[in-house]
Parts: C-alpha cells; structure tokens; sequence
C-alpha cells in the first residue's frame, strides 16, 4: 500500500490544492474526474493458504480478485498522476505564451491542461470506486472504511453512505479513516469528514478504543 501512496503523493496533494473538497454540499457529486503492497499482502496470504475445495476455495479465488483490482486500481492512480503532471506542464507553458503576448497559443495550452486534468479526475475517480469496493468487501453493517481514498472521494461514499444508512434507519455508522501514520502531514480524511459531518449538522465522536474510526450519531426517523 506505500507503494501507490507513494506513487501518487504528489497527485494527491495537487488535487487537495485545488479546493477544500470536505465543502460538498449534500446536493454535489464530485465529478468523475492501498493497492501495490496490499494487492501483494493477499497474494502472500493466499499462496500461503493454497488452493481448497469449498468454501475455503471460493475464498482464495475472492482474494485473487481482490488483488487484481487493486493492482488496476494502482495502475489507475499511476496514470492519473501522469495526467496530472502533464497538465501542470500545460499550464506552465501558457503562462509562458501569455507573457509572450501570445493569447492563441494561451488558450489552446489552457484547453489542452483541461483536457488532461478532467482525464485524471476520471482515473483517479475510477481508482477510488475499485478501492472502496475492495476495502468494504464483505462489511459489516453500519461500518464503512474510507482508507486510501483520496479526499473528496472518501467525503462524496461517505454522503452516499449516511444517506442509504438513514433510509434504512440506522442510528449510528462507523466510518474508517485510519489515523494519517502514512501521510506526512497527518490525516486528512478524518478532518475533512469531521467538518462536513459538523455541517451537516450531525454529531460524531472518535472511537475511544480506535482514533482512526469516526462514529457518526444519526436522527431518529418519524414514520
């Protein structure tokens, strides 16, 4: 999992440069604009438990699947931040062609860096779905992990989530963040879902036996 954390830091922080995305508004769906080292973790796991009939067979060919997607997944994110790369590039040289006094060149460039940032938004969008389908493989009820996601993809699952939870009547939801171990400047999933959980006007509490679980407190439904 440091492997694509690594590979795609850089696009990471770009993105979250780019905008405070924990401000989504209920009604916004952010458009579609661990992996490595896991995929290989299950890899291990499932050679060393070797192929059985049954039950137990079905299991090891799930986790084949579930490293092949996150190998994709991480191909995804490797892409996108290419993408990106490229469109920060784009951008550089039309500031150049501006100075020149060159504004056809200017906005052809310009065109040309959004061209690449809406294709790394749409990788990088369609890397977090293979991810969160994943890490919530086989969950529990109530409970939703959020982890190695980027920012406004763990904030727009988590509406989706409190949505479906509150239609269905729940009263609390567990979201998985992780503490930010991996991140050098510390989390950045578990404040940017606090506050929008604080906008929203819900109530939340860190799980004392977890800091890296938000426990949302959901209103009763009337009938």
């Amino acid at each position: 999992m440091n492997s694509i954390l690594r590979s795609s830091q850089k696009g990471k922080a770009r993105d979250e440069q780019r905008g405070d995305y924990s401000r989504i508004s209920d009604d916004d769906v952010y458009p579609p604009q661990e992996s490595h080292e896991l995929a290989e973790d299950i890899a291990r796991d499932v050679t060393a438990s070797g192929a059985q009939p049954g039950p137990s067979g079905r299991s090891r060919s799930k986790k084949l699947e579930k490293a092949g997607n996150l190998k994709k997944a991480e191909n995804l994110r490797e892409q996108a931040r290419k993408k990106g790369e490229e469109e920060e590039e784009l951008r550089e040289q039309a500031q150049n062609a501006r100075e020149q006094g060159d504004s056809i060149l200017e906005k052809a460039l310009m065109e040309l860096a959004n061209i690449c940032r809406n294709i790394m938004m749409r990788l990088n969008w369609e890397a977090g779905n293979i991810i969160f389908r994943v890490m919530n493989w086989n969950a529990k009820p109530g409970k939703v992990n959020l982890r190695f996601l980027h920012v406004p993809e763990a904030i727009n699952k988590a509406k989706e989530k409190i949505k479906e939870a509150m239609s269905k009547r729940q009263r609390t939801i567990r979201f998985i963040t992780g503490k930010g171990k991996r991140s050098k400047n510390g989390p950045k999933i578990l404040p940017a879902l606090q506050e929008y959980i604080t906008k929203r006007g819900l109530e939340s509490e860190l799980d004392p036996d977890n800091g890296g679980v938000l426990i949302v407190h959901l209103p009763e439904q009337e009938s």
